[in-house]
């Protein structure tokens, strides 16, 4: 494709097959989503029919499978990289070569004789000169442009290479004309020469040759993202057996293996460290620059980096269910949507080709008549009109800015599961926010272990162990809080059975043939057994789960986390930004107050459930405000549901389970803010852009059908026109590109720790 004229083409022949639904072309990624009717199974035989309404077309296609695994996940990305070098490598040539016999032929032609000697000025010989110059780039280097112009009228549709081909191939017979019929379309007015249009058809070509160069240099970095995220995909891992230690390829690691993994190495697949201690970076995956340490039971995500030590690890989860996998399947997914805005531009591209074609026959009409003494301003102004009109900056203008947008938010480990997802980010004015993780480090700790008066049912490690038990199986960071309280006091986990998860209160089980519950106090009345709260001395500010043994309060675990070091930083970002954070915690009222008047909030809710949760998003959309949500995706679903743009905490495979419109990799709310600012510019960009687009052809198309006549007597010379063309499409790829570089509060709050 080379167009938007041609995304819309691929879109219809695709949209055409029975058994689809909808069809979506993205051009810049050069890839087609296909949604397919109710009842109708993806098989071979709709693959097949899918394909060959493209190729019917005039276009090729590239499989791919819509589910890759790790080693393949940017094979796309490889392919389309591969695709645009090889074009690169072509246009060089071909506009070394017109650029090598055009400048000369731009100042023979533009001089009008007067560089000829006085004895050749008025012979035959310039005009042939000139023409041996011209017929080159016009039949070598331009031949790609007429293969696709004229293919495309082949297949019942025009395109931009067509009204390229249709104006630089009048230019040159024109000119032909003249030279063996001088008086067929009057004199230039210099010297009485007839005209010729030989460096008009020559600059044109060499103008569109040079233009497509650098968009398809500049379309090759919008994948830059996908592939430096791809490249951090190991294509080995060491794997243990037998106590034995071999190297395999990656893609046959299995879940339950044990992976060695030495200092320098990359974390080849998902697992749970089993043993050794190190720190590991994961900024190329998060963008978080301050490496984690990481020991027996923490979980190592795909594409990170082992620093300072040696592990071992068992995998949990290979190919594409891995981190990295997810990561790639959802940004190469993100960067093929489409946006809303683009609706508009397809209703542009269907009618834009044709409407050109008609303008120009129109003026050259029109000029004919008006001044029939002077074909060549009939001539020029066609030329022109097909030239300048540039249906590619309107097809670029998204889904370019879409692509570097995807890439910039996932370097930073944020991401966009579709191009829709921008907009509805824009729009919000509030975001709901959980304290643990989200607000604090997420890694609390049991400060204390207070024994409950009453009669003595157990010690205090005993009692330990009987919580761990139960919380063994949860994955709330007060659990695991729990679980690194008994690891340290080297107390063992025994067996639970009869185990029961409460969202939003807390677990239960049988230990040792007594029933155990671990939660907060509301959820132990429920579960009758009454508490005193204020019978207890706990470190201020902590958050506190109580423990009952057979219907009796025995001891209360008092946990405090800390403040993450980069919130305070990105309250003050997201204040800017016109957005009110508000809390939903499921903590005690205590802990929540405490945190939201140290950085600044003024709404809270404590001891909220996830039932609750939503309920509070409810009400403030009601009250007019557009809210997101920031979730782990599991325990939040109810509020995640209701949210008007969802933030899900969690890895690149959360993303589907989650249901959000954002996954955020990295941890806290700086990734919530980062999000917010790259949907933002991304919005911008994409609305400069398309401002550019149509302000580029309203303001070019009045001046080259004969209001340059009008204004400054002569018509808009073909090589402007040319120029301008090319300039349109890689300003708008340019301005697109400029996203990479966006600065984002999250990461520099994050770097300064």
């Amino acid at each position: 494709m080379h167009c938007a004229g041609c995304a819309s083409s691929v879109q219809r022949a695709c949209g055409s097959v029975v058994g689809v639904q909808s069809a979506q072309v993205n051009f810049a990624t050069a890839t087609a989503r296909v949604e397919l009717a109710s009842g109708v199974a993806l098989d071979w035989a709709i693959r097949q029919s899918i394909e060959a309404a493209i190729l019917q077309a005039g276009f090729g296609v590239v499989a791919d499978s819509p589910m890759p695994e790790a080693s393949t996940a940017g094979s796309h990305h490889d392919h389309r990289a591969h695709e645009l070098g090889t074009t690169i490598r072509a246009l060089r040539a071909r506009v070394a070569v017109a650029a090598l016999l055009g400048v000369p032929e731009f100042v023979l032609g533009m001089s009008h004789g007067s560089v000829w000697p006085e004895s050749m000025r008025h012979g035959p010989w310039p005009g042939w000169i000139e023409c041996a110059l011209t017929t080159p780039i016009v039949l070598w280097c331009g031949w790609p442009i007429a293969r696709l112009g004229v293919g495309a009228l082949v297949h019942g549709r025009a395109n931009m290479h067509t009204l390229v081909t249709i104006g630089v191939w009048t230019a040159y017979i024109a000119s032909l004309v003249s030279l063996v019929w001088p008086t067929a379309l009057g004199t230039s007015g210099v010297d009485g020469h007839a005209p010729l249009f030989f460096e008009g058809a020559a600059i044109i070509t060499a103008f569109v040759l040079l233009g497509r160069l650098l968009e398809a240099r500049a379309l090759l970095h919008t994948g830059d993202a996908v592939r430096e995220l791809a490249s951090l995909m190991p294509t080995t891992a060491t794997i243990v057996r037998g106590g034995v230690e071999r190297t395999v390829p990656v893609e046959t690691v299995a879940v339950g293996d044990i992976v060695a993994l030495r200092p320098g190495e990359r974390v080849p697949v998902d697992g749970v460290v089993v043993d050794g201690a190190a720190a590991l970076d994961e900024s190329s995956l998060t963008g978080e620059p301050l490496p984690r340490d990481v020991v027996d039971g923490d979980r190592l995500r795909s594409g990170g980096v082992v620093r300072g030590g040696a592990l071992r690890m068992k995998a949990t989860a290979t190919g594409a269910g891995s981190t990295l996998a997810g990561i790639l399947a959802a940004v190469r997914d993100a960067q093929g949507s489409r946006a809303p805005v683009e609706r508009l531009v397809d209703r542009v591209a269907a009618w834009f080709t044709p409407a050109v074609l008609v303008i120009s026959i129109a003026s050259a009409i029109g000029w004919w008549i008006a001044r029939p003494g002077e074909p060549a301003i009939a001539l020029v102004t066609f030329v022109t009109v097909l030239v300048i009109a540039c249906p590619c900056a309107l097809g670029l203008a998204t889904p370019t800015a879409v692509s570097v947008g995807v890439g910039r938010a996932a370097r930073a480990g944020v991401l966009f599961r579709g191009a829709d997802v921008f907009e509805r980010a824009r729009s919000i004015t509030t975001l709901v926010v959980d304290k643990t993780g989200t607000l604090t480090i997420g890694r609390p700790d049991i400060a204390a272990i207070v024994m409950l008066p009453g009669p003595a049912r157990c010690t205090e490690l005993q009692l330990l162990a009987m919580a761990a038990a139960v919380e063994h199986r949860s994955e709330h960071p007060l659990a695991r809080a729990v679980m690194r309280a008994a690891q340290a006091r080297g107390v063992a986990v025994g067996p639970v059975s009869s185990f029961r998860s409460h969202e939003g209160g807390g677990v239960e089980g049988v230990v040792d043939g007594q029933r155990v519950i671990v939660g907060n106090a509301r959820f132990l009345d429920t579960q009758g057994t009454r508490i005193d709260p204020s019978a207890v001395t706990t470190p201020a500010n902590a958050s506190l789960l109580w423990v009952a043994i057979d219907g009796h309060a025995t001891a209360v675990l008092a946990a405090t986390d800390t403040i993450r070091p980069d919130a305070a930083a990105t309250m003050s970002s997201l204040r800017r930004l016109g957005v009110e954070v508000v809390m939903a915690t499921g903590d005690a009222t205590g802990p929540a107050a405490d945190v939201a008047r140290t950085l600044g909030i003024g709404r809270v809710y404590a001891e909220a459930t996830p039932a609750r949760k939503r309920a509070i998003v409810q009400e403030l959309q009601e009250g007019g405000q557009r809210v997101a949500f920031v979730g782990d995706g599991v325990n939040d679903a109810p509020a995640i549901a209701q949210a008007d743009l969802a933030m899900a905490i969690g890895e690149g495979t959360d993303a589907a389970r989650a249901g959000a419109g954002v996954v955020l990799v990295r941890d806290g709310i700086s990734a919530a803010a980062d999000a917010m600012v790259v949907a933002r510019r991304t919005l911008t960009t994409i609305h400069a852009n398309l401002w550019w687009a149509f302000a580029y052809n309203a303001a070019c198309l009045p001046l080259a059908a004969g209001l340059s006549v009008t204004l400054f007597g002569s018509p808009l010379p073909p090589i402007v026109a040319g120029g301008a063309m090319a300039l349109s499409s890689v300003s708008v790829v340019v301005n697109s590109l400029r996203l990479a570089r966006v600065h984002l509060p999250g990461e520099a709050s994050t770097s300064n720790r």
